[in-house]
């Protein structure tokens, strides 16, 4: 930092160092964004909605940071408080949905989750690999994952959506 001194000379002050939100800006990039990954984790809520109570993700990404993950075995309505603050839904396709009398159960939750709020980050997941793959919902959703995916995939998928939601 250059500043011109007080008196009447022709003097200089010359600090070298760098300022506070220089020094900031430095830590938060040698950390890699840490401080802002770690924010990203506390305001993003995450839901899956799965009949299965035994599947172990949900559990891992809990363990992993991610705190607001919730998880139920079908949804009631639409307008669900968990369904509403959720940035992102993960949506098993088989044993989902019958609450709301889907018709193509998990593809037509995920669906109808999508066209009614096209904000949120959907996510259609599966054990079967075989599906409708002309389901109107396979081309709306933001994502197709297995799921008997190796969970770091569901954790990268996390991370991703997390910064494009703009928390």
């Amino acid at each position: 930092v250059i500043s011109p001194s007080n008196n009447s000379t022709n003097n200089l002050i010359v600090n070298i160092g760098k300022t506070e939100t220089e020094k900031q800006q430095d830590s938060s990039a040698t950390n890699g964004g840490v401080d802002e990954f770690d924010r990203l984790k506390k305001l993003t809520h995450i839901l899956f909605i799965d009949d299965d109570i035994k599947f172990k993700i949900v559990q891992i990404i809990i363990k992993t940071g991610w705190k607001n993950t919730e998880s139920i075995v079908d949804l009631e309505h639409y307008d669900d408080d968990l369904l509403r603050k959720s940035h992102i839904i993960f949506v098993d396709v088989q044993g989902v949905g019958k609450a709301l009398d889907c018709k193509d159960e998990g593809l037509s939750l995920a669906l109808n989750i999508k066209n009614k709020y096209p904000q949120k980050k959907v996510v259609i997941y599966s054990a079967v690999q075989a599906h409708k793959v002309f389901h109107e919902a396979i081309q709306k959703v933001d994502f197709l994952l297995s799921k008997d995916a190796e969970p770091i995939e569901f954790t990268s998928l996390i991370e991703r959506f997390s910064k494009e939601i703009n928390l």
